[in-house]
Order: structure tokens, then C-alpha cells, then sequence
């Protein structure tokens, strides 16, 4: 376990107690009401009369034919009364009141009656003696056997407890070997050695599951040290999946939550419009209900789409909302064309997160939108892998190239070097390379002028140029036997002989628009001039846009080979610091667009002490304050956190300082 503080070691000590006490106690047999084998004594009078009344009348009117020489219905009066016991032969005592009371007995046909008097003296003075037995003697269940938890009581008792079905009563010995037939009869209920000591084993193997982290005592499928480590990322990744989105990545991963953004932005249509939908009370609430958004994010977005002065390109994606038309009479219909527009703007606005994202033409790297500074170039080198034909030799692709801001008297100019096709014949053979015009069609050809260039622009036989605002059809021969194709090429941005703005160039093959690159369909990039004096305002509702309107609303608490890593390590793929990372932190938290927008305060408390039990569950933050030692050569106090003060995190010098302080924060925190 990791070491933890004092005051909460305290409070969680007397819970690990009372988790294992309780599995223990679970072993023992239940605690049940005894009583003495003889009865409780009776009034004197009553026994007195019992033998002075009863006794005599029985005999002058019964023991005929229910005594010693004859025994009709295998009721012997002479014995019983012989045996003086009361208690022992309740039952056939109320019997005998019942047929005294009805004249059954003795039989109408026998000569020798009592008389009515002494039928009523009989009948009282047995009923008598009954009640002041049942009196004395309320409350007393007479003789119990002591008895346990059944193996089957046990499993379902552990089950409601912990949540979990362990099979402990496999290792137990079976109720049937009493030979009743019932498992819960307790005079067969043994108790041995052995078997308390099976029961003490199975407490031992229910108390292994116990998880003690930042919240509340839980049990988890898979014990030991490492159960809290799998018991927290699995609940992390719980709340990822369920409420949070992200579009697809390289390596296989899968998007989820793809349907959030146009869900809540028809919740933020049918709002507006709530009067004309004949509704004018309804709330973001009710309606996110209705359509599977959390409030939170309902209210976000609807926040983001009425902003008075929304900047670029935030603004894009705020008037193409406002210009869904209002419903109409037509009812149904309208409320589809809404729907239908509402998903049609979610493309814009993947396309926008994908055009902002770095590296979204690379398949390998996961394409996210964040929240770091934007970067301006004029140039950006395309890798795009492309759908393989089936029916036909020719392969179809588009360039569009178009202002980021929309204005379409903007007129940018791109230089596109160096476009090739690379071809992978067949999986397992080797990759080669072929000058894209050297398989363009003639009218392709015609269109593209390789070779040509503006006046006073050199570009190379491979190279192309285009200026304006432009979609162009690029097809081609595909080769025979052709496993994939990936056309590359560098797009630059020229201000001299176009325009000095933000350019947004996409290659695509027109499949899916919220398909990734990953599987193929779109990638796209912004070029610009990093000098250009709109760069700050670029910049700035750049970073806006990356804030209000995430691509992903976290990363992967565990980052996959080939996603971004935080610093201070090294960001390089297959680079030391990088692989170091992945064997030995492992995971890092970024959810703040989670957990602002979307989620409820319950579940960011539930997801605080899931991400507490997970980076302290082994030593975390040690390994990294290892790692800063050894990359900035630091002469540390010692190799754990707790070894060091602030004050010596203020001698430390930028960036240094700030990464050790980020850590120790973060571990006083969760401790």
C-alpha cells in the first residue's frame, strides 16, 4: 500500500477492522433463542385442580376405550396422565377440549355420560391449565438448535455486501453430509476445525478485495496491491466512455460520443425555439434529457452559440448555428431538417477541429485539438492514405483550398512540391514511389500545369500551383495488384503572389467527413504567414475555439504508444524519454473540458478519487521527481517527494522549478 498521511491512515484504519470483523463474524453461526429442555413450572392451583378434576372425570368417562387394554385412535388418556406432563402433550390436550366441547366424546351413543356441569368443569380446568402454561411460558420458542450460515447464504450474503461473485462456497464442506436433506437444519450444521478454518480463509480471500482509496470502502474483482491501480483506471475509463466523446485515433482506437455535439446542438435549437414548438417552460434540463446530453454540456453550448462576440473561427461555427431556419407548421418535418442541420454542422465543426489539429494527415499519431499555442506555417507536408478503387482502374481525390475565415475575396496562393503516390503492391512486399504526374489522367493533367509556375516562381517538374480559392478533381491510373496508396505532398503558402491570410488546404477522398484520417476520408491543415499582423487575433480565436469547442473532451488516461506525452518527457516517438514513460508512469490526466462542461459535481468527485487512487497506488509521483532529478542533474534532498520543502523548490531555476512544483502540489493533494 502507499504510504498515506496519519489523520487519514486514523480514519481509514477502524474501516479495514471492521471489513475484516465483519467477513469473520459472517463465519460463526448465528446467534438464535434457547430454552431449557423442561418447561417452565406452572401455577400450583392449576395443577392442583388439574389432578383433583381432571384426572378423576377422564377416568370415570374415557379410559374405556382410550386407556391401557383399549387404545382407540392411538390416544392412551392413562398414560399421559400418568406422565403428569402438561407441556409434552399440548396438542392432545386441545383435542380433547374440542371433542368435549362438541359432544363428540364421549360417543352419543354411550350410556355413561357426564353430566353438563361436569363437561363444563372438565373443559375449564384443562383450558385453564393450557393458558397459564402459554402465559408463563410467552416469548420462549422452546429448544433451537444453534445454527450457521448455509455455503449458499454465505456466497449471497458476501455478494450483497461486496458486489462480487467469488464462489468462496465451493471450498466449504456441503450441508447434506447431516443426512436431513435440508441444508439449514441445524442439528446437522457441524462445526469443526477445519471448517472454521475454510471460513477464516474465504474472510482472508473477501478482505483481499477490499479497495481503501479517496472515497468510500469498496470491494473489487481483482485483489491485492494492484486491484486499486485496475479498480481505478477501470472506473476512469467508465466515465471517459460513458459521458465523454472523442473522434477516432490511430492504432485501432475507437471514437465515442460522436453524437454529443449535434445532440446538443439540436437541445440548443429546440430552446431557442421553445415557444414555437408550443413549450415555452421547458428547460436545458429537461430537453438534454430527452436527448442524451448531460445539462452541463447543454447549457455550455448553449452559452458558446449565443455569445454576443464569438471570434474566429468560433463564429463560423455560432452563424451557421443561428441560421437553422425556425420550425415551421409542418411539424415533424421541420423538427428532421433541424435535426439533419444540426449533424451537418457538427461535420463543419469536425472538420475545423481536424483542419486545427496538428498532424492529422499522420495515421500513426492521434489528431487532437488542444489547447497549446498555435503554431503558423506556411507549409504543411500531407501523407493521406486513400480508398483503393474495386470496380474501376482510376482513383479519385479533391484539393480544396478556401479561406479559414470565409471571406471569398481572398485569393491564397499554394505551391504543392513534390507529389507523389506512394504504392504498397501487397502486404509484405516492398513499397515504392511513383511521380503523381506520371499517372494523372490527360484532363488532370491539363488542370494541375506541373511544371509551371507563377512568373519569377521556379517549381519542379513534380510540382504544381494554384491560386485562389479552389476545389480540384485529381484522378489517376491505379496501378495493378495494389494493397493501398498514399498520395504525399508539401503544401506552401506564398504571400507574395497571393494574399496574406489564414488558408485552410484539405485532401480528401469524399468519404465520411467524421471519419479520421486513420481509416481515410479528410485531412486538412491551416497555412499562414507567421508574420502576418492578424496573427495575434488568429491566435487568439484559435485558442478560444480549442477551449469552448473540443475535438476530444479528455485524453486517454493511459496514453497509447503513439499518442502525445506531457512534459517533461521527451515527446520524440521512440526516443528514450518516451518509452521510459509509457513502462514507468504510464498515465496522465487531461480531462479539464470533461469535467468543466459535461460532467455533474457527483461524477467529478467520483472521477478526483478514482484519478487519487490510480497515481497513488504505486509511486507515481517518486518516478517522475526521479526523472527531473536525473534530466535537469539536480542535487536533490532525496529521491521522494516527501524528502523535499518549498523552499528548496525556490532555489531550482525555469523550467525545473516549475515541474517540481506541479508535482509536489499534486502530491500533497492526494495524499
Amino acid at each position: 500500500m502507499p504510504q498515506i498521511s496519519q489523520k487519514i491512515a486514523e480514519f481509514l484504519a477502524p474501516r479495514w477492522l471492521v471489513a475484516f470483523l465483519s467477513c469473520v463474524y459472517l463465519t460463526l453461526p448465528s446467534p438464535q433463542l434457547t430454552a431449557e429442555t423442561a418447561p417452565l413450572a406452572m401455577k400450583a392451583d392449576s395443577l392442583h385442580d388439574f389432578g383433583n378434576v381432571v384426572s378423576p372425570l377422564l377416568s370415570s368417562y374415557c379410559v374405556t376405550c382410550h386407556g391401557e387394554k383399549k387404545t382407540k385412535g392411538d390416544l392412551n388418556l392413562e398414560e399421559i396422565l400418568r406422565e403428569g406432563s402438561v407441556v409434552d402433550n399440548f396438542r392432545t390436550w386441545e383435542q380433547v377440549i374440542d371433542m368435549l366441547e362438541f359432544e363428540d366424546m364421549p360417543p352419543p351413543e354411550e350410556d355413561d355420560q357426564p353430566s353438563d356441569a361436569e363437561r363444563s368443569k372438565l373443559i375449564a380446568t384443562i383450558s385453564r391449565t393450557l393458558e397459564d402454561y402459554i402465559q408463563r411460558n410467552a416469548g420462549d420458542p422452546g429448544k433451537i438448535a444453534m445454527r450457521r450460515l448455509t455455503s449458499a447464504e454465505y456466497a449471497y450474503t458476501i455478494e450483497d455486501l461486496t458486489g462480487l461473485d467469488l464462489d468462496l462456497e465451493k471450498t466449504f464442506v456441503g450441508e447434506a453430509v447431516g443426512g436431513e436433506g435440508f441444508s439449514n437444519v441445524g442439528e446437522v450444521q457441524f462445526m469443526q476445525d477445519s471448517s472454521l478454518e475454510r471460513y477464516l480463509e474465504a474472510a482472508k480471500t473477501v478482505a483481499s478485495h477490499a479497495v481503501i482509496g479517496a472515497g468510500p470502502l469498496f470491494f473489487y474483482q481483482d485483489p491485492g496491491t494492484t486491484g486499486q491501480e485496475r479498480s481505478a483506471i477501470n472506473r476512469i475509463r467508465d466515465i471517459y466512455e460513458s459521458l465523454g466523446f472523442r473522434t477516432g485515433a490511430g492504432e485501432g482506437a475507437k471514437a465515442f460520443g460522436t453524437d454529443l455535439y449535434e445532440n446538443a446542438f439540436y437541445t440548443a435549437w429546440r430552446y431557442r425555439y421553445r415557444e414555437e414548438l408550443g413549450d415555452h417552460e421547458i428547460t436545458h434540463s429537461r430537453l438534454a434529457a430527452e436527448e442524451g446530453v448531460s445539462p452541463r454540456f447543454a447549457e455550455h453550448i448553449w452559452k458558446i452559440l449565443n455569445s454576443k462576440s464569438p471570434t474566429f473561427p468560433t463564429s463560423s461555427i455560432v452563424d451557421s448555428w443561428k441560421a437553422i431556419p425556425a420550425p415551421a407548421s409542418s411539424g415533424e418535418t421541420s423538427l428532421a431538417d433541424a435535426r439533419r442541420a444540426c449533424s451537418e454542422l457538427y461535420d463543419k465543426l469536425l472538420s475545423w477541429q481536424m483542419a486545427l489539429a496538428a498532424s492529422t494527415q499522420d495515421d500513426e499519431e492521434y489528431p487532437v485539438l488542444t489547447t497549446d499555442p498555435f503554431q503558423p506555417n506556411k507549409s504543411h507536408s500531407f501523407s493521406f492514405p486513400m480508398n483503393r478503387a474495386e470496380d474501376t482502374d482510376q482513383v479519385e481525390f479533391e484539393i480544396r483550398i478556401r479561406a479559414a475565415d470565409g471571406n471569398k475575396d481572398v485569393n491564397p496562393a499554394v505551391v504543392w512540391r513534390n507529389a507523389t503516390l506512394q504504392i504498397l503492391p501487397a502486404p509484405g512486399e516492398e513499397t515504392y514511389t511513383l511521380p503523381l504526374r506520371e499517372l494523372v489522367t490527360a484532363e488532370t493533367a491539363e488542370k494541375l500545369n506541373f511544371g509551371v509556375g507563377w512568373n519569377g516562381i521556379n517549381v519542379g517538374s513534380d510540382d504544381f500551383v494554384s491560386l485562389g480559392q479552389i476545389q480540384i478533381a485529381v484522378r489517376f491510373v491505379q496501378p495493378s495488384k495494389v494493397s493501398s496508396i498514399r498520395f504525399k505532398v508539401d503544401a506552401v503558402l506564398n504571400v507574395e503572389v497571393g494574399d496574406d491570410c489564414l488558408a485552410r488546404c484539405e485532401v480528401t477522398d469524399g468519404s465520411d467527413a467524421r471519419e479520421t484520417v486513420s481509416s481515410t476520408g479528410a485531412a486538412s491543415a491551416l497555412l499562414s504567414n507567421p508574420d502576418s499582423p492578424q496573427m495575434e487575433e488568429w491566435k487568439n480565436g484559435i485558442l478560444d475555439f480549442a477551449q469552448n469547442l473540443a475535438q476530444v473532451s479528455h485524453r486517454e488516461a493511459t496514453p497509447s504508444d503513439r499518442d502525445w506525452i506531457p512534459a517533461p518527457f521527451d515527446n520524440t516517438y521512440n526516443k528514450p524519454e518516451r518509452n521510459y514513460y509509457h513502462t514507468a508512469v504510464k498515465y496522465h490526466r487531461d480531462d479539464r473540458f470533461l469535467a468543466e462542461n459535461i460532467l455533474d459535481d457527483d461524477t467529478v468527485r467520483l472521477l478526483d478519487e478514482a484519478w487519487t487512487d490510480l497515481l497513488t497506488a504505486f509511486d507515481y509521483h517518486d518516478t517522475i521527481y526521479r526523472f527531473i532529478l536525473k534530466k535537469y542533474q539536480l542535487d536533490g534532498p532525496g529521491e521522494t517527494i516527501a524528502s523535499i520543502d518549498r523552499s528548496w523548490i525556490k532555489k531550482l531555476s525555469y523550467p525545473e522549478r516549475e515541474y517540481v512544483q506541479i508535482l509536489y502540489n499534486d502530491h500533497l493533494y492526494k495524499q
